[in-house]
């Protein structure tokens, strides 16, 4: 759509932008097919608690790598476009921030669709909620392409799929299945802010090479998450973290 409303140029740094997001959602959305069978064994045997004790690790997963992902790559969008792409392509530095977002509701309709709703026999209910999304992306794409170009391709599919999660999301809430921790939650909130915080400091104060940038920026601002993530004992990293030390005892 993006190519018959603008032109080729357009179509070139959308397919910048998303590059990196493609990526990542495969990391993100990996868990998922491992828990897949597993999921399916508990709701056939009706083990009920495992089920949801999976479920949340799962969540917590997806959270903590997402919205880490998201915050670092929105902020160090530029010098990603320069490294993977080429000077000619920074234009595509808006839309690739519009986009990444949409790594934390993709990993998270991942978890609400293939391994709750679809384990659970529910599999019209994930495609209403996709039906829903292409309606949205194909409406937002109508309005915001024509003025905003790449980035208003990457505002559309941002909501759309925010959409398709809010529908997931609905249907759950209905059945009263609880996938959120707001304690958790705030935990990777406030560790990410802070994190953030500190790497566009470092970004401000620092004149290195883009791939120097890349390279630094990312050990402040995962080291910076891990560590503060560690002291606030957010559950899958106190997880992973008795994990590893349970292996040297």
């Amino acid at each position: 759509m993006l190519g018959f409303m603008k032109n080729d140029t357009q179509v070139g740094l959308y397919s910048a932008a998303v590059r990196v997001k493609t990526m990542l959602v495969s990391l993100v959305t990996s868990l998922g097919t491992v828990l897949m069978p597993r999921l399916s064994y508990y709701v056939q045997q009706n083990k009920n608690n495992e089920f949801n004790i999976l479920i949340k690790k799962s969540v917590n997963f997806v959270l903590v790598i997402s919205t880490s992902l998201t915050a670092f790559f929105v902020i160090m969008a530029r010098p990603s476009i320069l490294l993977l792409s080429g000077n000619s392509y920074i234009e595509a530095t808006l839309a690739m921030q519009i986009i990444m977002p949409s790594i934390i509701f993709i990993g998270l309709s991942n978890i609400t669709g293939m391994q709750i709703l679809t384990p659970k026999g529910k599999e019209n209910i994930v495609l209403i909620s996709v039906i829903v999304g292409a309606l949205v992306d194909l409406i937002l794409n109508l309005m915001f392409i024509p003025n905003l170009g790449s980035a208003g391709a990457s505002l559309g599919t941002l909501i759309a799929e925010l959409s398709v999660l809010i529908v997931q999301v609905l249907y759950l809430k209905s059945t009263e299945i609880s996938i959120f921790n707001k304690k958790n939650l705030m935990k990777i909130i406030f560790s990410t802010v802070i994190s953030s915080g500190l790497l566009i400091m470092m970004i401000d104060l620092t004149n290195l090479s883009v791939f120097m940038q890349l390279f630094c920026g990312a050990i402040v601002f995962f080291g910076i998450e891990i560590i503060l993530l560690m002291f606030l004992k957010e559950d899958f990293i106190s997880s992973q973290m008795k994990s590893i030390f349970s292996k040297y005892k």
